[in-house]
């Protein structure tokens, strides 16, 4: 099924600059689309409230922690052998 979208003509131009000799614009829209993008932490802020971030915190230190004293216990029980 073939779709028809409306750009301006800068973005058309934009579009144009961007794609690759014998390269389709569905084939330029669909590599852009797939293309990893960096993530920008800024997206996140605000997204936890005060209280929610205050628990994540506090779950994320516990697990470390007993990942900690997991590693300690294996490294004496190697250290003993």
């Amino acid at each position: 099924m073939v779709k028809t979208i409306t750009v301006t003509e800068e973005a058309y131009l934009h579009l144009k600059e961007m794609k690759k000799e014998e390269e389709s614009f569905t084939k330029l829209i669909e590599r852009l689309y797939h293309q990893k993008k960096p993530i920008n932490l800024d997206d996140f802020i605000g997204i936890l409230s005060e209280e929610q971030g205050k628990e994540l915190e506090k779950l994320s230190k516990e697990a470390r922690n007993s990942i900690d004293a997991g590693f300690k216990k294996r490294a004496r029980q190697l250290g003993s052998k």
